[in-house]
């Protein structure tokens, strides 16, 4: 392994560094290659033992494969573009209000069929009890016939575990299901809402009610939140269509204790602050979407959310098969908690599409693994992670947005400049692409890539960097070692270090400007820490087959800076 290290200050020559020789050698700082130097031991980066070449990895049957997302990992609902990456299988439009459709769907619909008759497919059991608002009688006793004319007096009149079964219509009421295990079963989100009013703090209270209750088929929306569960588990919410609130769509908060939600097949559309929040408990969101949230004083707009409660316990959460997209300030907020990530698409946010931090106040990291998924057209990071864990695997990240003059990146990590703590990520069998600033950005964080393809990352104004892969050394050391990755057509550097350890094996960098870029950058205002490489074998550099030295530059570039 060679050890290579350097970089110029500012107003000395320009430094180039050969990173592919057996022994170290540096060039020094008047800019001049040592042509007397022995050949490179990988030159062209093929590597020997398996016979793949640099930016590739050996499938079990021998055989090459470049880096980037396996065609198989896609995903069901996810098809793969053939170029290293996946897109998901969706309408090209957008969608109608009350209308879905998830990864693998072609076309929108409605978040639930309705059937026929005034109670539609609901199931019939001999325990259930009905409900009509139009209903004219005086004489109700939850009978098909003598159906209940409110929501709360059908479960009232609930046994344990019945379901009460709701006819088509608008019911002005805000049912609570304190103290009551029942199953809500309207005839379709489309033609059974539940529209709330301003003197509860949820349009449906599920605080207390007992474990296994369950809402199915129906529309919720009001002035305040849609529904608030805690105190219970086991709850699930199926086909729901909450919509139009004036403050959160789902609150799930520990508050009154343990709580434990899954929702499933539904739409959370069009609500005020943050669509779905988790406070330090469990929740599964499945086949779901989340969409529109809206900003309320230029503030928030989370499509999803998930905290520790206050003094308490960090939330868990998985997001599976769903989309979440066209939110306000992130598609996705986690902080202090646990999020499981998988089949997903997180697009079209105006802010971050996942915001991802430590939670000071409790001492807890964020741990968010992404899987077979893709974040797209997010505005200034794709993933930002601030003191916390991430894991991607087999996903894309793609277009990410300009915001103001500056920033654009893929997946940013730095420390959380208050608690001290530094971001940590593996990245492997994935795909950065068309970043408008930087590909992935580590800045005195610590970061492995694998067999991961970073590609076309393009500066739209001059304020802006250009680099494929970049590590800085701001306020601490960063670390980032890349193995069988493959950084090409980006507008400034391939692979850049402003004061950071890079190691680097197996890997092609391919039509950059600069192929490899290091700066002696000024650590926390008081140390000029120089670049360092460590070559670990096997890499190549060059554009279109023509293959060249890997040689790392210091050019005095412009460090990346954190977000403000």
């Amino acid at each position: 392994m060679s050890r290579i290290s350097g970089g110029c200050r500012g107003g000395e020559a320009p430094l180039t560094v050969r990173l592919v020789v057996p022994a170290l050698l540096l060039a020094g700082c008047g800019g001049g290659n040592d042509d007397t130097a022995p050949p490179p031991h990988d030159a062209g980066g093929a590597d020997v033992a398996t016979g793949c070449a640099a930016g590739e990895a050996t499938r079990d049957d021998g055989s090459c494969e470049p880096a980037g997302v396996r065609p198989k990992a896609c995903g069901q609902g996810f098809e793969a573009d053939q170029t290293g990456g996946c897109r998901a299988i969706l309408p090209d439009a957008p969608c109608d209000a009350g209308q879905m459709a998830l990864p693998g769907e072609t076309a929108c619909r409605p978040v639930a069929p309705c059937g026929s008759g005034p109670w539609g497919d609901i199931p019939v059991e001999a325990s259930t009890e009905y409900v009509n608002g139009a209903y004219a009688g005086t004489d109700s006793d939850g009978s098909k016939t003598k159906p209940w004319k409110t929501i709360q007096a059908g479960i009232d009149a609930a046994a344990a575990g019945a379901i009460v079964a709701i006819a088509e219509g608008s019911y002005s009421e805000n049912p609570s299901l304190y103290g009551k295990q029942a199953r809500l079963w309207g005839k379709c989100p489309s033609a059974v809402e539940i529209v709330g009013s301003s003197a509860q703090i949820a349009t449906v209270d599920l605080g207390y009610a007992f474990d296994g209750t369950e809402l199915h088929d129906l529309a919720i929306r009001g002035p305040q939140r849609g529904a608030i569960a805690s105190g219970s588990k086991k709850l699930v919410l199926e086909r729901i269509w909450i919509h139009d609130t004036g403050l959160i769509g789902l609150i799930l908060t520990k508050e009154l204790d343990d709580t434990e939600l899954t929702l499933r097949s539904s739409l959370v559309e069009a609500t005020q602050d943050i669509g779905i929040i988790d406070q330090g408990v469990v929740m599964h969101i499945e086949d779901s979407v989340v969409r529109g949230t809206k900003l309320k004083a230029g503030k928030l707009g989370r499509g999803v959310e998930l905290d520790a409660y206050p003094g308490g316990p960090p939330g868990t959460a998985s997001l599976t098969g769903s989309v979440v997209e066209d939110n306000g300030e992130a598609g996705v907020y986690v902080s202090g908690s646990t999020l499981t990530v998988e089949r997903t698409v997180v697009r079209d946010t105006a802010g971050r599409g996942f915001d991802i931090n430590d939670d000071p106040t409790i001492h807890a990291r964020a741990n968010v693994e992404i899987q077979s998924s893709v974040v797209e057209r997010s505005v200034e990071m794709g993933l930002f992670v601030g003191g916390a864990d991430l894991g991607v695997e087999s996903s894309v990240v793609r277009d990410t947005r300009i915001f103001g003059q500056k920033l654009g990146r893929g997946i940013n990590l730095q420390m959380d400049p208050v608690s001290g703590e530094r971001s940590a990520a593996t990245v492997k069998t994935s795909l950065i692409e068309r970043s408008a600033d930087i590909g992935i950005c580590v800045m005195s964080s610590d970061a492995v890539v694998e067999d991961t393809l970073v590609r076309e990352t393009k500066t739209v104004v001059e304020t802006q960097y250009g680099d494929g892969i970049s590590a800085v050394g701001d306020l601490a050391d960063a670390t980032l070692t890349l193995t069988r990755c493959r950084s090409e057509t980006s507008t400034r550097a391939g692979v850049a270090s402003f004061g950071a350890t890079i190691s680097i094996e197996a890997t092609r960098l391919e039509c950059n400007v600069l192929d490899l870029n290091g700066e002696i950058f000024l650590q926390s205002g008081t140390t000029n820490v120089p670049p360092t490489f460590h070559d670990l074998g096997g890499n190549a550099c060059g554009c279109d087959g023509n293959d060249v030295p890997c040689e790392v530059k210091g050019v005095n570039l412009n460090a990346p800076t954190p977000p403000g």
